[in-house]
């Protein structure tokens, strides 16, 4: 978490983030610099725009995941609109 913060200080305020790295060092409890790469990754690759109006919600994810719920189980989109 330390070596994220310092690679960009927003991730400081994310209060979700351990919540994102705590699994992989779960898998991978020996190599915390393997670990620092691969959520480096993940956030370049996969969650670059989860951080464009932080600490505003990622409106944009939201609208898309819930897009993918509603073709696929819109029982499940109500039950979460609840």
């Amino acid at each position: 978490m330390s070596a994220l913060a310092h690679w960009s200080p927003i991730f400081l305020q994310v209060e979700y983030l351990p919540q994102i790295v705590f699994p992989f060092l779960k898998v991978i409890p020996n190599d915390d610099l393997y670990v620092f790469e691969l959520i480096m990754a993940l956030i370049v690759q996969w969650m670059q725009v989860w951080f464009e109006q932080y600490p505003a919600e990622p409106v944009s994810v939201l609208e898309a995941v819930e897009t993918v719920i509603e073709q696929e189980d819109p029982a499940l989109l109500s039950y979460l609109r609840q």
